[in-house]
């Protein structure tokens, strides 16, 4: 059984880094604008209260 097992990795045993460059950078970009996107959406909840400082 252990014989069958399949990888994922390239033939010559080594790792594919471009793959994981990609998926970084995908990874990174996600991460960057999620972050601006909390940040302008906390000002604008910041601007727009509405609570009247109750």
């Amino acid at each position: 059984m252990a014989d069958n097992h399949h990888s994922h990795a390239p033939a010559s045993g080594g790792m594919n880094i471009t793959e994981q460059q990609k998926t970084y950078l995908a990874f990174w970009n996600t991460a960057k604008w999620s972050t601006f996107g909390l940040i302008a959406l906390a000002a604008l909840l910041a601007i727009f209260r509405t609570h009247n400082g109750y």
